[in-house]
């Protein structure tokens, strides 16, 4: 029995004559035409459509991604065009918003115009508030009296509006007054903190003092290391205005840095120098100090620069010392100062005289 040996066939022949039987439609001529069984011809036919239909799956999936693409790119262009010229966090928002349907992260912040850096910048940055907002126990919304029952933070924040309502409080009580007013007028127990949460909420807080910048070029004068009581007294000058006379009346506070006491005041329609000088004696000798260890200090005010004040210096042979501060640093004054600040704001402010 004498077998038939296959022939190979070029690739080129075989798209030939796929190509002949697609365009005659008569297989049998083809066959004749080559040589070639029609049963092989058949077979690259089938193989032929096969793989066609695998390149029309292929473009159509690719054609469908493309589409989806277009269609994404878009939705965001119509968003970022409502919004002219879009900021960065707008664009921000816009990109999230695809996003969380799904999207390709790096589609959608390429056509929303949003750099790979920025974009997970902003997501470290978000990570990052929600850890500092999640920071701390959650607020119980209550505090407790002295008796233990519970006051909800509506009744102290009620409290607390009362008394900025109130002239003594409308420049003065920080939220640490606040907090012992509370537990003295009501006995409430809030502590100081909560007390500051809930004033910075409302807007209940007094306004902060602008620092002033310094003044370069000045002289500071050196400071002293006080170890003792009666070492270092600070006197200073206020004055408030009695608006049934017109007119002034003086304040001469004389305080121990130490313990930060007053140690004696002058009252009176008037402060000279004669004044000045009976307030501290009358101090010097109520305290029967060894003057030989007292330090005077104050500003350059004319009470204290006038000679009747200087001539009594000097009758202590310079057993006193009497110190000026350089002009404009009432810094180196300042016990007595911070004492006439809150006598001012507590006593003077929220009294008609």
């Amino acid at each position: 029995m004498q077998t038939r040996l296959s022939k190979s066939y070029s690739e080129e022949l075989k798209e030939q004559v796929v190509k002949e039987c697609i365009e005659t439609n008569n297989y049998g001529a083809v066959s004749s035409k080559h040589d070639i069984p029609i049963t092989t011809i058949y077979g690259w036919i089938r193989r032929h459509k096969s793989k066609k239909k695998k390149e029309s799956r292929v473009n159509v999936t690719e054609l469908e991604a493309e589409l989806k693409e277009v269609k994404l790119e878009n939705e965001i262009l119509k968003e970022l065009l409502k919004k002219k010229p879009p900021a960065l966090a707008e664009r921000l928002e816009i990109s999230k918003i695809f996003i969380d349907k799904g999207n390709k992260t790096q589609q959608v912040i390429k056509y929303g115009g949003v750099s790979n850096s920025t974009w997970y910048s902003h997501l470290n940055k978000k990570k990052t508030d929600s850890r500092q907002e999640n920071r701390g126990r959650p607020i119980p919304g209550y505090s407790f009296s002295q008796r233990g029952d519970r006051v909800y933070d509506e009744v102290i924040l009620s409290v607390l509006k009362s008394y900025r309502s109130k002239i003594e409080f409308v420049n003065a009580g920080g939220y640490h007054k606040l907090s012992h007013h509370l537990y003295r007028d009501y006995g409430y127990i809030v502590n100081h903190k909560k007390v500051y949460r809930l004033c910075k909420e409302n807007k209940l807080l007094l306004p902060r003092k602008k620092k002033v910048s310094k003044v370069k070029g000045r002289r500071i004068c050196q400071n002293r290391i006080i170890s003792k009581p009666d070492e270092l007294w600070e006197l200073d000058l206020k004055y408030g205005y009695i608006h049934g006379e017109e007119r002034f009346y003086f304040v001469l506070i004389i305080i121990d840095v130490f313990v930060r006491y007053v140690v004696n005041y002058h009252i009176g329609l008037s402060c000279t120098g004669k004044d000045l000088v009976l307030a501290l004696n009358v101090a010097i000798e109520t305290h029967k100090l060894d003057t030989s260890q007292l330090i005077i200090r104050s500003d350059n005010g004319s009470q204290m620069t006038s000679n009747v004040f200087i001539k009594n210096m000097e009758y202590y042979n310079d057993e006193v010392i009497h110190e000026l501060i350089p002009p404009a640093t009432p810094n180196k004054n300042a016990h007595v100062e911070a004492f006439n600040s809150i006598l001012e704001i507590e006593f003077m402010q929220v009294r008609y005289f």
